[in-house]
């Protein structure tokens, strides 16, 4: 049951296997093994009209809710949770917390409601395990990261921190994890310091845990170079491309953004003899993964700064940094900024005037007049 690794449904599937000499529970749990949520559905349904004493429904509604999920079908989904809810005692925190974990794939307003209520529930308890206390403050974490209220979201990672035990393996494991997402918040609300401080303590705990490290590490080089601090963000890039060098990351998104922030500081320090080969190895791995997921935006200005290194490096070359500045003019016309785009193409326009391609330099100049009668604006008037 592979589409199912995301959930603990044991629990149900157990209490099911008491009643197996019912047709419609074997068909339930044929149908669950065979991943066949359909046919599960119905079998359900029937279920439900016999066994319909409230402990047998309460897990019956957890695996038709559970079908729904597999299927996609959301408002069916929804329809279970609401009657499921008021079904659970208000002490099994487990099952309140499953609903809500649940919950998460298709409402996230709804399950934040849901955990939440728990949390008020045992709040003030002395007899509420820490491992409850993490999953709850984890659940409404994750809630909050994904409707993007980040305080609140930065508040419950704090909690569920301080449910933890660096002592304790489990724990150890996740910590670098929430410190990471910690610091990754903190910086997409510019609060700089506050991000630096939780990644040194990810990657403190991270250990042998080479991939956290990495992450931790990028993530660093990223924050001091966004703050203008380029020589401390290079440390940390370059100790990340030492360990992505024997890394199972290796030729990967985050291998390939750690390289473009080593070319964008050694651009912004003037080394553009440094900058080229970073360039390179990034734009190539980009290409050779095509789910890279990066934007035109961003890839047209590599490719735009890679052509500007190779017509200013120590021996330039002319002909490298049209072709490239093509290249990014490609990219970034599909980006969507027309403003970028044409402030992009006088430069490009700038260039081979200097280099004495007229021909070139005329079919982006033409281009440029297009765009401005196409949207009503004169070009002198930018």
């Amino acid at each position: 049951m592979e589409g199912l690794q995301e959930f603990d449904l044991n629990p149900s599937l157990d209490l099911l296997r008491n009643y197996a000499d019912n047709k419609d529970i074997q068909n339930v749990l044929e149908s669950f093994q065979e991943e066949r949520y359909s046919d599960a559905v119905g079998s359900i349904e029937l279920a439900k009209k016999t066994l319909n004493h409230g402990e047998m429904m309460k897990e019956l509604l957890f695996l038709e809710l559970v079908s729904y999920l597999q299927m996609g079908m959301r408002e069916n989904a929804r329809r279970c949770i609401q009657e499921l809810y008021p079904l659970i005692a208000e002490d099994d925190y487990e099952k309140l917390l499953f609903l809500g974990e649940l919950t998460i794939q298709i409402d996230l307003k709804l399950a934040r409601r849901i955990v939440s209520e728990t949390a008020n529930k045992f709040e003030g308890k002395d007899d509420v395990s820490d491992l409850i206390m993490k999953k709850t403050f984890l659940l409404l974490a994750e809630a909050e990261e994904k409707l993007e209220k980040l305080p609140r979201a930065i508040k419950y990672y704090q909690r569920a921190i301080s449910c933890m035990n660096e002592d304790q393996a489990e724990d150890l494991k996740m910590l670098p994890i929430l410190y990471f997402k910690l610091g990754m918040l903190s910086a997409n609300l510019d609060r700089n310091e506050e991000a630096i401080g939780y990644l040194e303590k990810g990657l403190e705990l991270a250990g042998d845990q080479e991939e956290a490290s990495i992450h931790m590490l990028a993530a660093l080089g990223a924050i001091y170079g966004k703050i203008e601090k380029g020589k401390e963000a290079a440390v940390y890039l370059t100790n990340a491309l030492i360990l992505l060098a024997d890394s199972v990351l290796k030729d990967t998104l985050i291998h390939a953004e750690v390289l473009t922030e080593l070319g964008y500081i050694s651009f912004d320090l003037g080394k553009i003899n440094e900058a080229l080969p970073f360039y390179e190895q990034a734009i190539a791995i980009y290409h050779k993964d095509k789910d890279h997921g990066i934007t035109n935006r961003k890839l047209g200005m590599i490719y735009m700064q890679y052509a500007y290194c190779l017509e200013h490096k120590e021996k330039p070359n002319k002909a490298q940094a049209g072709m490239h500045y093509e290249n990014g003019l490609r990219y970034l016309e599909q980006a969507g900024d027309q403003e970028l785009y044409e402030n992009a193409m006088l430069d490009v326009i700038a260039f081979f005037n200097a280099n004495h391609n007229k021909k070139k330099a005329r079919y982006y100049e033409n281009k440029i007049l297009k765009l401005a009668n196409k949207n009503g604006v004169s070009p002198s008037s930018r």
